[in-house]
């Protein structure tokens, strides 16, 4: 690399390369010609969503649904449900670094009445989401911490963390740490675990745990359905949206899932991306979405 050759600076492409080469070698090239872009149609928006069945989405919605009519600061932290601050679900207000969802949720309850429900994901919760839990206890701070336990570290490809089933990886002489103990070890008193693809159930403890007055946590502990296909388990049967449809589009408008689309305005169900979750079949209030037979 040298000012008449490559260049330290800017990108590479296959023109550049060819002719520089040809150049230093002294051999005959004749440079590509660059294609007309100007005519072409911009391409859609398609921004960053979370995977189809994933249960971030439905922890998010039943925090959605579990605050309605309040006002509420998320701070949130670095991993895959860093999305969830996009619509329709809306769950993210401040992002900083790793573990900050924990400590500047600390300080947000010190400066406003509005209640504060943070999120940190279960490898991010290891790494480095103590040391802000264990502040929050010892001054007594008023929030809600959300942990978001896929039993993974999906975001960067699965990797194993200390609250992994090694057993499950086939891998011996680990001992997984249990989330849950170590939340109650640092002394938070209400603690709760739930599965978030249960919405009514999920909805009902995120608002106890936002009536407690102090430090609570809500453990939604739900493998990422990506990391189960890996490992070949089992999952439901994908849903589909039957003829009780009356085009409410809850599904999508407060849901968001990728698996769903619109075609003659009608809402339809992508088979080959449901995950069977079923969380919308739970929150259409048609009941029109019902297993595919």
């Amino acid at each position: 690399k040298r000012p008449d050759l490559f260049s330290r600076l800017f990108e590479y492409d296959p023109a550049m390369v060819r002719t520089t080469i040809a150049k230093f070698f002294g051999v005959p090239c004749e440079a590509p010609k660059i294609p007309d872009l100007s005519d072409i149609p911009a391409l859609p928006q398609r921004p960053p969503n979370l995977c189809a069945g994933c249960s971030h989405r439905a922890t998010f919605y039943a925090v959605n649904q579990a605050t309605r009519g309040m006002e509420t600061i998320h701070p949130t932290d670095i991993g895959c449900y860093t999305l969830g601050f996009l619509p329709p679900l809306s769950a993210g207000d401040f992002l900083i670094c790793m573990g900050s969802s924990v400590s500047t949720g600390c300080g947000f309850s010190k400066t406003t009445d509005k209640k504060i429900i943070s999120f940190i994901g279960d490898s991010t919760f290891f790494h480095s989401g103590m040391p802000g839990l264990v502040n929050a206890v010892f001054n007594n701070h008023d929030i809600t911490l959300i942990i978001l336990d896929n039993g993974t570290t999906a975001m960067t490809g699965h990797q194993p963390h200390p609250g992994v089933d090694m057993d499950a990886l086939n891998f011996e002489g680990f001992h997984r740490i249990s989330i849950e103990s170590v939340v109650r070890g640092i002394g938070v008193e209400h603690v709760s675990v739930i599965k978030p693809y249960n919405v009514k159930k999920s909805i009902s403890a995120i608002r106890e745990a936002i009536d407690h007055k102090g430090v609570s946590v809500i453990i939604a502990k739900q493998a990422c359905t990506l990391f189960e296909r890996s490992l070949k388990k089992p999952h439901g049967k994908p849903f589909t949206v039957s003829d009780q449809c009356k085009n409410h589009r809850a599904c999508i408008n407060d849901l968001g899932c990728p698996a769903f689309f619109v075609e003659n305005e009608r809402v339809r169900i992508n088979a080959s991306l449901c995950s069977g979750c079923g969380v919308c079949a739970q929150i259409c209030p048609e009941h029109a979405i019902v297993p595919l037979k």
